[in-house]
């Protein structure tokens, strides 16, 4: 494990749903998936829990909000990834409305 790595994992939290692990839990996360070429630089990866890395397949966080956003105007209701927690979706929702 890098130096950079472990700096990035020290704090146990993934990047996306927030939960607090043990930082060798967490998982190396592409923004951009490297299928959408994405790369495997400093500035592309983030620590993610397993369930979010696993749920987030091939999308983006753009994607994500894109979804978010369209089931907001059409009535849905569906947390973004697996791991995201009923304050992180509200908090997703309210960067929508300002």
């Amino acid at each position: 494990m890098s130096p950079w790595w472990k700096k990035k994992v020290a704090g146990g939290i993934c990047f996306h749903c927030k939960a607090k692990t043990k930082p060798s839990l967490l998982t190396m996360d592409h923004l951009l998936p490297l299928a959408r070429g994405g790369k495997s630089s400093k500035d592309n990866i983030v620590p993610s829990c397993l369930a979010c890395n696993q749920s987030k397949g091939l999308r983006t966080d753009q994607d994500q909000r894109l979804e978010d956003l369209f089931q907001l105007i059409s009535g849905e209701s569906q947390t973004s990834f697996q791991g995201d927690t009923e304050v992180n979706s509200k908090a997703r929702t309210d960067e929508f409305q300002g």
